[in-house]
Parts: C-alpha cells; structure tokens; sequence
C-alpha cells in the first residue's frame, strides 16, 4: 500500500466532493484532506488514477 497523498492550500472547514476515488463522488472536509489525505486504490507499477476536487 502507498502512503496517503497529503494536500496543502484547502479551506479548513469547505466541503470537497472528490471524484475519482469511488464511481461517485465523496465528500470531505477540507481539514480532513489536509491532514488525513487522499488513499487512491492504485496496485501495480504503473496504475494511475485522476482525481478531482471541487469545492462545494
């Protein structure tokens, strides 16, 4: 497993929807992201994801 994708510059306490991880967005808080992180399910050497935020 690879270490969590750690964001900086987020509004601490804005909503994000997240589209990428799961076939429907998720929703987070922006201090969530900024100290938890983002875990994309990826699983070989050269697997890839896209990942979008939007604040909402």
């Amino acid at each position: 497993m690879l270490p969590s994708i750690g964001l900086q510059g987020l509004e601490p306490n804005a909503d994000y929807l997240v589209h990428g991880l799961e076939q429907e967005p998720v929703r987070f808080k922006g201090k969530n992201l900024m100290h938890v992180g983002l875990n994309p399910k990826l699983t070989g050497d050269y697997d890839n994801a896209l990942i979008r935020l939007q604040r909402v």
